[in-house]
């Protein structure tokens, strides 16, 4: 975590209400320094629409751990169909066009996933 990650946070929350778009910003950079209280933060500035565009979709990436998505993209490269959906899915409707997984860089945009994914 560190200390630069808990001070991020404290100045997170300090903006929270003055000035959200700030708040957001600073709690970005705390999660970056592995402070989860900051990612469930986000995760609900998201769902809100609170500092940033609503988006549900980045609120739910953000309340999963990252060890929950590998094991989603793990059991849709074993083959389970239904994982390998969710997973196209989720991800398709994120504001990102693209994740890293592995040192690879999967771009949706081109449908990357499904060969990745084989």
């Amino acid at each position: 975590e560190g200390s630069s990650g808990r001070a991020a946070a404290g100045l997170g929350s300090l903006y929270k209400e003055s000035n959200p778009e700030e708040s957001f910003s600073w709690y970005q950079k705390a999660a970056a320094k592995g402070i989860y209280q900051a990612r469930c933060v986000l995760s609900q500035m998201y769902a809100e629409g609170r500092g940033v565009s609503e988006d549900k979709v980045a609120a739910l990436l953000w309340r999963l751990k990252p060890a929950d998505v590998s094991s989603l993209v793990q059991r849709a490269q074993a083959g389970e169909m239904s994982a390998k959906t969710e997973l196209i899915e989720l991800l398709k409707k994120s504001t990102c066009s693209y994740f890293v997984y592995n040192g690879a860089q999967v771009d949706l945009r081109n449908k990357e996933i499904d060969w990745y994914l084989e």
